[in-house]
């Protein structure tokens, strides 16, 4: 259905259920559509595999052959658990991807549930002689003229899979003949569709496809900006690619959250989240064009211990205050206030050696036990962190580590942040010892005490 013009086109033979709404969501109304296949009526479906084996990273393609081969049917996709398998694409073909290790079930179904198959598919741990390369989203959609960085995660973190080579498929998109790193600038070309494929020198490929969409004359009249944002759910230390599409094409925006502790957002619009997470939470992600034209979306971060926590509430409009509301959606996400709880930190910027680790050294004036310290990095394809401060080294850039200290009595929190830059060198299998090493694993990770106990 084209969601402009309200045409619907019948695909296969089934039911479905139409939704249209305003913009506000004032008004919902809904429409069930029945569609007749003129071809014979669905007995059974067969998938390419009932088993599957994959590696985290990794992904796959399965097929389901429709009985009898002239069959009209519209198939539902779905996987019993997504976080362990997700599913790309619709139609008889879909590419899945193994995203941590365990089992999931994938399902297929006719569109009224009647007949349906599936495959049991397990997803086992990379080893760093054995790695895999994944994109946190396999389909984007951009607008032509629009340029947007795309980003390759290589599981596990760390592993060294060699320079890398790109490619598009069509002339809807181009990207440089020059890259070679784990993120690459596509430009959207002109409407149409694309895959863009990462192959490594060893053999491993990853697939993203990348739909391009025409500029929309009337936002190029009038000089407003037209933009939009998808909504994003991520498990803890997931990251991803948000999705948007901004009209004149090339328009700069500045992006922000409501609570970069949990999910942070980049300028490029790529969101890195906290790397443990006892509930889920909503961030609001906002972007801004210099205009002063701005859209939000929610990034959901799944929680271990269920239940949520919402980051919009009052007035996300991003204002001239908007660091202050970011500040006050924050403390509400804490479920406290925020105060001095003498945190801080001996250093206010390190280095780091890419595959190398060093302790921040810590100190918090609550006695151990009445305080829970959480640390999290902007940006975890350079650095990443434990809540015991000790960073990781994983590729060159530069990072932000934040450091969240809570009071468990009165949920009153302190934060703080460390620059760290990551340079390359060193690497993880080295028998080489970090530098300094030695020397810092010897401090504790944390001091506690009271003010009477700092020197």
């Amino acid at each position: 259905m084209d969601k402009n013009t309200g045409v619907v086109t019948a695909v296969g033979a089934g039911t479905t259920q139409i939704t249209a709404s305003a913009d506000d969501g004032g008004y919902v109304d809904n429409i069930t559509i029945n569609v007749t296949g003129n071809g014979a009526e669905l007995t059974g479906i067969t998938l390419s595999s009932t088993s599957l084996n994959l590696q985290q990273g990794s992904t796959q393609t399965l097929t389901a052959t429709p009985e009898p081969a002239d069959a009209q049917a519209s198939l539902t996709w779905k996987s019993s658990d997504d976080s362990i398998v997700r599913i790309e694409g619709s139609g008889n073909s879909v590419q899945l991807t193994g995203v941590n290790t365990g089992t999931a079930n994938i399902t297929v179904a006719s569109s009224d549930g009647k007949i349906s198959a599936a495959c049991a598919v397990t997803v086992s741990g990379n080893s760093t002689e054995n790695p895999g390369i994944v994109f946190a989203q396999t389909s984007l959609t951009l607008t032509a003229g629009q340029t947007q960085n795309v980003r390759l995660t290589v599981t596990p973190s760390g592993a060294d899979v060699g320079d890398i080579t790109w490619s598009a498929s069509s002339g809807a998109i181009s990207v440089p003949s020059s890259a070679s790193g784990t993120e690459v600038t596509v430009t959207a070309q002109q409407a149409g569709q694309a895959v863009l494929t990462a192959t490594t020198a060893s053999g491993l490929q990853a697939s993203c496809t990348i739909t391009v969409q025409e500029q929309s004359s009337q936002n190029e009249q009038t000089g407003s900006v037209s933009l939009t944002i998808n909504p994003l759910t991520l498990n803890p230390g997931d990251e991803g690619q948000l999705q948007y599409s901004v009209n004149p094409a090339g328009t700069q925006l500045s992006w922000s959250s409501s609570n970069p502790r949990v999910a942070d957002v980049d300028d490029n619009g790529y969101v890195t989240t906290i790397v443990s997470l006892s509930q889920t939470t909503n961030v609001t992600i906002t972007a801004t064009a210099a205009d002063g034209s701005s859209a939000q979306t929610t990034v959901t971060v799944l929680g271990s211990g269920g239940g949520s926590s919402s980051g919009q509430t009052g007035d996300n409009t991003q204002t001239g205050d908007n660091t202050q509301d970011n500040t006050q959606q924050g403390n509400e996400e804490q479920g406290g206030y925020e105060g001095d709880l003498g945190l801080y930190a001996a250093q206010s910027y390190m280095e780091v050696e890419s595959g190398y680790t060093k302790l921040i050294d810590l100190y918090v004036d609550r006695p151990e036990g009445e305080v829970t310290v959480e640390c999290s990095s902007s940006a975890r394809n350079v650095a990443r962190v434990d809540d015991e401060g000790m960073v990781t080294g994983i590729g060159p850039g530069d990072a932000t580590i934040t450091i969240t200290a809570t009071d468990v009595n009165t949920g009153e929190y302190q934060t703080i942040t460390v620059e760290v830059s990551v340079s390359g060198g060193g690497g993880y299998g080295t028998n080489d010892p970090a530098p300094d090493e030695d020397e810092e694993n010897d401090s504790p990770s944390f001091g506690y005490g009271t003010s009477d106990d700092r020197g």
